[in-house]
């Protein structure tokens, strides 16, 4: 299975109380624990934040200017434990005041996710974690 957690940090969430925040990141914890602790040699775990100051994705340089705010924190490879350290690092996003869009985070992490698998027989997964106030 290739599964990518995807964590709303943008305005929406900022301007909650910081526990809404604290609850993203132990919901991406415990998937990503779960994945570590049963996962097989061909599963495989990515994070990306969406709503977030910075913007780094493979479709970055093809697109430019589009897909503002979607940053992949850990590219799609075997679960390890950096996973966890990219969920610890996260930070909430929201300040540079670009939009963040859900349906362009799933455009932006969607490619990466069919090149990662390719012909193998896996599972798809893209799992969003937000609070709602996005945009779609």
């Amino acid at each position: 299975e290739a599964l990518v957690i995807v964590v709303d940090t943008g305005p929406s969430v900022a301007a909650r109380p910081a526990s809404v925040f604290a609850h993203f990141r132990q919901v991406a914890r415990a998937i990503a624990v779960r994945r570590l602790l049963y996962h097989t040699a061909r599963e495989a775990l990515g994070l990306t934040a969406v709503g977030a100051d910075e913007t780094f994705h493979s479709l970055q340089d093809a697109q430019e200017g589009d897909y503002q705010g979607v940053n992949v924190l850990h590219p799609l490879s075997p679960a390890t434990p950096d996973v966890l350290a990219a969920i610890d690092a996260m930070q909430v996003g929201g300040q540079s005041g670009v939009a963040n869009d859900l349906v362009d985070c799933l455009a932006a992490t969607a490619p990466d996710v069919a090149m990662f698998v390719g012909k193998r027989k896996m599972k798809k997964r893209i799992v969003i974690v937000t609070d709602g106030g996005s945009e779609l």
